[in-house]
């Protein structure tokens, strides 16, 4: 259904909004950054509550889970591969810089550079996000770019997660709301810093919104 939604609907100049090899084929899917994404799926969502809320089993529904990514354990399409490169995520990554170091000068003196701006600024490559030789660990002046590349990404994550359960919150404040979330740093190996869950913290600090992680 999602990658249906994927092809169908175009975001941000109409490019679709995320392409990224998951097999040998190409797998069309929703970037985790979309803001399109949030939006459409947030007032189906909200239909969904108030039809399941007023329904013969409403008073039977303890919670809601909410799922998406791979698995539906909200890990990034792709993670591992080329977690996404989408123009979504793009946008999402210039404006997390701009509320991290507020100034292009802090960015520019953060990063070692002289003319980056936060509309020229583009992702590392994936070599550089990837590194089997710098494993979980990166020079923090040679590779902070690359760092805040992959915070962002981890980022994305819980902000998509508590905008799902803020929608259920408002529609129905009864039910218990939650996600797969929480996979600690070594289940995955070094695939962990492209997954999506090493920002539990986020989730934490939005616990009126979060009940349970699975």
């Amino acid at each position: 259904e999602l990658c249906s939604w994927a092809e169908h609907k175009p975001i941000d100049n109409g490019e679709p909004p995320l392409i990224i090899p998951e097999t040998a084929e190409l797998t069309l899917h929703e970037s985790l950054a979309s803001e399109k994404w949030i939006k459409d799926t947030s007032e189906i969502l909200a239909v969904l509550c108030e039809k399941l809320k007023n329904s013969d089993i409403g008073e039977h529904i303890l919670g809601i889970h909410i799922g998406s990514g791979v698995y539906s354990e909200w890990h990034h399409y792709g993670f591992g591969a080329h977690p996404d490169y989408s123009r979504s995520m793009l946008k999402r990554f210039r404006k997390f810089l701009k509320e991290k170091y507020g100034t292009e000068k802090l960015l520019n003196d953060a990063w070692g550079t002289k003319n980056v701006t936060f509309d020229n600024v583009e992702l590392p490559s994936w070599e550089r996000r990837f590194s089997e030789t710098d494993t979980y660990f990166r020079d923090c002046i040679k590779d902070r770019d690359v760092a805040d590349s992959l915070e962002c990404l981890q980022l994305v994550v819980p902000e998509a997660i508590i905008s799902f359960c803020k929608v259920i919150k408002k529609k129905w404040p009864e039910v218990l709301t939650g996600a797969f979330y929480g996979y600690f740093f070594g289940v995955f190996g070094i695939i962990a810093t492209t997954g999506g869950h090493l920002a539990i913290k986020h989730l934490f600090d939005n616990e009126k919104y979060i009940d349970f992680l699975a």
